[in-house]
């Protein structure tokens, strides 16, 4: 059997099947009956990122710079597993999404106030700017303008998990604050309010993208959901807004642009956007040492859930599958967790097995999600909470990819009590406000 991968292994290959997939991604995305901001796409998109695209810089590095560091066969021998997750993922997709009926399933139970959103919106808003002020004053100052490498700015966040939380709290802050009134000027204004709050934060925190990331995008994706906003635009949008990334990552890095500016370029993208290579080193190093590890790792990712002041031994790093990567796969002793992947943390489990299961798991996963996005295309208080919390979680399909399944569900749990606190809390506000009146 390896002997025929091998026949077939090529670089030329590798770039014709990249191409390949990456078509029947986007065909597919075009002509299916979601709109192009879903769940089931999006994250189609995020695989199409992760792999794909890395697969195509790897042709490209190799070609252009010769320094590749992973083999065409290692190289190969992950595109065909990765079609095939592809495959599967989509035939049960489709499978599911016709059998089960279009029924809504209902996050949030609201008023069908006007007050009740202002509410809701002014109560996040006021948190995400005192967390901030928090953070800046636990740290004495901008953790980006004082700190000289990641560990300095792991121990700054240390014991502040939850202050990083609900400084994304004027995520939704200001998407209810425009779905209230949709229209291109409060459009504007939110997307400089979303720019200017996401670039705060970058610097309190001392990087950490996605804040900003999520903020501008979630905007412009409710916009292309209504059509308010030409396909020309969103590229261009996505053009300067990748543009911004890297300029953020050189400034949070101390990079500068030089000779290698294209391997630059092309290893920065690998390592933060398309990280194949790590789901391959697991893959070669589970058929290397069998050490299958089931759900351990699944299953300890929770443990962060647990307050430290309720288990005083709670170790500083808990053994996930990007710790257990990072330290025991790649021998890279380190605070810093470097992704598995959902394909990795998946064939760490049990092989191909897990590999092809957690895959059309996830799809029937994702056919329940997008029954709570049925709501997108209404314009009343109970459609533009669960849009809100739709656009935020929407962007945690990028990291199911990247991260894996245990990081994807606790984020979801997490931001979905997070929300219900915040919900409960407008709740009380809005009724002594009421009962005052009265």
């Amino acid at each position: 059997m390896i002997e025929i991968i091998n026949s077939f292994a090529s670089w030329n290959n590798i770039l014709f099947i990249s191409l390949l997939n990456s078509v029947l991604i986007f065909v597919y995305i075009k002509f299916n009956r979601y709109n192009l901001i879903s769940v089931s796409n999006f994250f189609l998109l995020s695989i199409w990122l992760c792999f794909f695209v890395g697969f195509i810089l790897a042709f490209f590095s190799n070609n252009l710079l010769g320094d590749y560091n992973l083999s065409v066969y290692q190289v190969f021998i992950t595109e065909c597993l990765i079609s095939i997750c592809l495959y599967l993922y989509l035939f049960v997709f489709f499978a599911f999404d016709v059998l089960i009926p279009q029924k809504r399933l209902v996050l949030f139970k609201i008023p069908n106030s006007k007050s009740f959103i202002k509410i809701l919106s002014a109560i996040l808003f006021i948190t995400a700017v005192l967390s901030i002020l928090i953070y800046v004053w636990k740290n004495q100052g901008f953790v980006l303008l004082k700190s000289t490498g990641y560990l300095d700015r792991y121990e700054a966040n240390r014991g502040l998990g939850l202050i990083t939380l609900l400084i994304k709290m004027y995520i939704p802050a200001i998407i209810l604050f425009y779905l209230l009134n949709p229209s291109k000027g409060r459009l504007l204004f939110s997307l400089l309010l979303a720019i200017g709050f996401g670039l705060l934060s970058y610097l309190a925190i001392g990087g950490y993208r996605q804040i900003l990331i999520m903020g501008v995008a979630s905007l412009i994706f409710h916009r292309v959901l209504h059509k308010g906003i030409s396909s020309f635009k969103v590229v261009l949008y996505s053009i300067i807004g990748v543009a911004s990334l890297y300029y953020l990552a050189m400034f949070r890095y101390n990079i500068n642009v030089d000779d290698t500016a294209l391997g630059l370029l092309i290893g920065f993208t690998q390592d933060s956007l398309s990280p194949f290579n790590s789901f391959t080193k697991i893959f070669e190093y589970i058929n290397t040492t069998s050490e299958y590890q089931n759900f351990k790792l699944f299953l300890a990712h929770f443990q962060i859930i647990i307050p430290r002041i309720l288990w005083e031994g709670k170790p500083e790093l808990i053994l996930n599958s990007g710790n257990f990567y990072t330290q025991h796969v790649i021998n890279y002793e380190s605070a810093l967790t470097i992704s598995p992947t959902l394909a990795g943390e998946l064939y760490l489990m049990r092989g191909f097995w897990s590999l092809f299961i957690g895959f059309g798991l996830i799809a029937v996963m994702n056919v329940f999600l997008e029954r709570i996005v049925i709501y997108y295309k209404e314009s009343n208080i109970q459609s533009i909470v669960q849009n809100t919390f739709f656009l935020v979680v929407i962007f945690n399909a990028f990291w199911l990819v990247r991260e894996g399944l245990e990081v994807y569900i606790y984020r979801m749990f997490r931001m979905y009590v997070l929300f219900w606190v915040f919900i409960v809390l407008t709740y009380t506000i809005y009724f002594i406000i009421k009962k005052t009146k009265n």
